[in-house]
């Protein structure tokens, strides 16, 4: 085809195009210059639209499209999809439409859009069209910026082409951005410009903090445009509210002062300053209209808060008038003082002559030194003294010191500080003290017989000394100085000065009643002080036994040889004798005359009942056991040592039993044997699961009983008890023996059978082990009367004394 044919089928085609709608064109006719379409051409708010199509048939690339508005030129390529040029060309794929928009200030414009070639052809400029370009960025007036108080406020109009309501116009003042709405009425606006619609103005007061400030001011645009941004301002806001400050406060006297000064821009009178203590109800609401020296464009305030002694905050608050608010002032401490004396009173001492009183005291008013009264309670004795005197203690001239002069004893002394000035008198307190009689004073606590003569103790004190002190001791006509040198606390009850010190010593003393009296030696001024004097009764010396029975001389005879004999043993022959036997079970003796000697009795395992190693029968007479041992192989319960009447023993070791010797009538004798380490259980089933009543002997009927130099110990009961249990006990002679333990070594019990007769209880040497302290013998007083009770000592020489039961 000639180039001429192809240009006017691409005219034809274009034709077409125009119209909006995309033709098929042959192939062949497909290729050189860019074909396309201008469809739209559209004046839109700060440019020109332009849509329509493009294709280039040399290039697969989309159509790079020209578009110039005036002066203003913009790019932009034809690469939307488009149906219709799909179907007219599908070489083209479809991807061939523009739409774009060419910037253009306000007013007619001239528009052109060109389809650039690629390759054959040149480039495709459509027909130029001329539209109006209209300005629709914001508009409007900032009518005006002024200081109302502190505040500032801002007025004027504002709209926009583009919008469908009120536009919104910021403010920024002091760091503060407001928004507001042009919504108010402008009549004047309207009429010029009726577009807008009535309202379109806009009016605001921004409260803000006194100072120089920028105020900033734009309408925003809406839709396509610029902001309208308004000329700043400076605006100075002055501070309405009041100003002021407080001083430090001071003492009133009688209060708090407090001080300061205020004013008020906006006052038309005194300004009013609202004064608060800290941590209490206390406020009192003042007025500033003084004058003050350091401010003549303010005026003073001055007050006093009656409050008391000690140290406060107080905070001030000046009260706005009109435009503002309160202003705090800030706080000021102080203390206030107290007026009244201060001071103490020391302890009160003896001293030669009466009591000596010392303190201080001072006055905070007083320029010279205070006045002390003191008075002596009780009594009408008063003085007055001055507190000039200097104390380590204390800074400045304000001690005092005075001996008033009282007679011996205890005395209260009271003082009064004097005020000066402001306040009022001020007790300082009482205090006590004791004017000596400097002779010595003691006590002889104690006075008690011991073997060979008395034990003397006690304490003796000299106020005119912290040594030792001599105690003179006399007993029977003899005198012994005894040195009282050890300190001591709390000896005694009367109030000394000196040291109190012990005194302890034995001074001989023949047996026998004696007064013991005692005088503590004076040192310094005074007189030697004799103690109330004490009488002992010192007892004999114990009686002696040249073999005390033990280990080494009771029992089988050391290398004795003995034969076992396994099982019990009953002898029924008069006269019989056991020697060296070793007997695995029980004895019963049922004949007259038996004698067991070098023999140990062990018993054997089984028990089930009360049992004894020996039980001398009712119908036998005259046993006789001597030189031999009582002992349970198996400990129980129910064991005991030896049972009966009328038998004698003699050096017999009897101990692992309960009872080591119960007497059940008659002619019994024990002598020279040892009687020890009774069995004792907490539990006995015997005594209801309580602790067994074991005892070295024990006498439930009989008479005519001796127990003689035996050595008795270990048991929990008793030693001896004697209960009458089955019978009258009568004629019983305890002497010369060495027995401990029990809760009383000898426990006398009446019973049904009443006072028990011919006891003798002599020489015995008792020892201070038992439960009840120093209990020797506890007896009835009805049993004591027929009793003879002599010569019986502790181990520690004091005599022993019955118990009453």
């Amino acid at each position: 085809m000639s180039r001429t044919l192809r240009r006017i089928a691409v005219a034809a085609a274009f034709a077409t195009l125009v119209v909006g709608t995309a033709q098929a064109t042959p192939a062949s006719a497909r290729t050189g210059s860019p074909i396309g379409n201008l469809e739209k051409v559209t004046a839109v708010s700060g440019g020109v639209r332009v849509q329509g199509w493009a294709w280039d048939p040399d290039t697969t690339a989309s159509v790079v499209m020209v578009g110039v508005a005036g002066s203003s030129r913009t790019t932009a390529t034809a690469s939307t999809y488009r149906a219709d040029v799909a179907r007219s060309f599908p070489e083209s794929g479809g991807y061939r439409g523009f739409d774009m928009v060419i910037p253009a200030t306000p007013g007619a414009q001239q528009v052109c859009v060109t389809a650039t070639d690629v390759g054959a052809g040149s480039d495709k400029t459509f027909a130029c069209q001329t539209v109006t370009v209209v300005n629709s960025s914001a508009r409007g007036n900032l009518d005006g910026v002024a200081v109302e108080g502190e505040a500032v406020k801002v007025w004027g109009w504002a709209a926009d082409p583009d919008a469908t309501g009120p536009v919104t116009v910021r403010v920024v003042v002091a760091g503060i951005t407001r928004d507001l709405v042009a919504n108010l009425p402008r009549p004047d606006v309207a009429k010029a410009l009726p577009a807008y619609g009535p309202n379109t103005g806009f009016s605001a007061v921004i409260p803000v903090p006194p100072g120089t400030h920028g105020v900033a001011v734009t309408t925003l645009n809406v839709g396509p445009g610029e902001d309208k941004v308004y000329a700043p301002r400076v605006v100075n806001v002055l501070d309405h509210s009041p100003t002021g400050a407080v001083d430090p406060a001071t003492d009133g006297p009688l209060g708090l002062r407090v001080r300061g000064w205020a004013t008020d821009l906006d006052a038309t009178a005194p300004v009013q300053v609202r004064l608060s203590v800290t941590g209490t109800t206390v406020t009192r609401t003042v007025t500033a209209d003084g004058t003050r020296a350091d401010r003549s464009d303010a005026a003073a305030f001055e007050t006093l808060l009656p409050l008391g002694p000690g140290a406060y905050e107080v905070c001030a608050t000046a009260l706005n008038s009109g435009i503002g608010r309160d202003t705090a002032l800030g706080c000021t401490s102080g203390a206030v003082l107290d007026h009244a004396p201060q001071g103490a009173l020391d302890p009160a001492a003896d001293d030669a002559g009466g009591l000596r009183v010392s303190g201080w005291a001072t006055d905070v008013d007083a320029s010279t030194p205070l006045e002390v009264r003191l008075t002596v309670t009780g009594t009408t004795t008063t003085q007055t003294v001055r507190a000039d005197r200097v104390r380590s203690d204390r800074p400045g001239s304000t001690g005092f010191s005075t001996v008033l002069p009282l007679g011996l004893g205890l005395h209260e002394v009271c003082a009064t500080a004097v005020n000066v000035g402001v306040g009022a008198d001020t007790s300082l307190g009482c205090t006590s003290g004791t004017v000596l009689d400097h002779k010595p004073l003691g006590n002889l606590e104690d006075a008690t017989p011991v073997e060979g003569g008395v034990k003397v103790s006690g304490w003796a004190a000299d106020p005119d000394t912290a040594g030792a002190l001599t105690v003179r001791v006399t007993v029977a006509g003899a005198t012994h100085d005894i040195a009282a040198s050890t300190p001591r606390a709390g000896a005694g009850t009367a109030p000394v000065a000196g040291a109190q010190m012990a005194f302890s010593a034995v001074v001989p003393a023949a047996p026998g009643t004696h007064t013991v009296s005692a005088v503590v030696v004076n040192v310094g001024p005074g007189a030697d002080q004799a103690l109330t004097p004490r009488t002992v009764t010192v007892a004999p010396p114990a009686p002696t036994t040249p073999d005390v029975p033990g280990p080494t001389n009771t029992g089988v005879p050391a290398g004795t040889a003995l034969r076992v004999h396994n099982g019990d043993l009953t002898i029924t022959t008069p006269g019989t004798v056991i020697d060296g036997l070793d007997i695995r079970g029980f004895v019963r003796v049922k004949a007259n005359d038996v004698t067991i000697r070098n023999t140990i009795v062990r018993g054997r395992p089984g028990l089930t009942g009360y049992m004894s190693l020996i039980q001398n029968a009712d119908q036998a007479n005259h046993l006789t056991i001597e030189d031999s041992e009582l002992v349970a192989a198996d400990p129980s319960f129910y064991i005991d040592g030896i049972v009966g009447k009328n038998f004698t023993l003699r050096r017999v070791n009897i101990h692992g039993v309960i009872d080591q010797v119960k007497i059940t009538g008659n002619d019994v004798l024990v002598e020279d044997s040892w009687l020890h380490d009774s069995l004792y259980y907490l539990q006995d089933p015997n005594y209801n699961y309580t602790p067994t009543h074991d005892d070295n002997v024990q006498i439930q009927r009989g008479t005519n009983i001796t127990i003689r130099n035996n050595t008795m110990e270990d048991a929990h009961n008793a030693g001896v008890q004697i209960t009458q249990d089955s019978g009258v006990v009568g004629n019983v002679r305890f002497e010369g023996n060495r027995a401990d333990g029990g809760a009383c070594t000898i426990n006398v019990a009446e019973k049904s059978y009443g006072p028990i007769s011919g006891t003798v209880i002599t020489d015995n040497v008792f020892g201070t082990g038992t439960r009840i302290a120093r209990c020797a013998v506890l007896m009835p007083s009805t049993t004591t009367a027929l009793s003879n009770v002599t010569n019986n000592v502790y181990t520690d020489g004091v005599a022993v004394t019955v118990k009453r039961g």
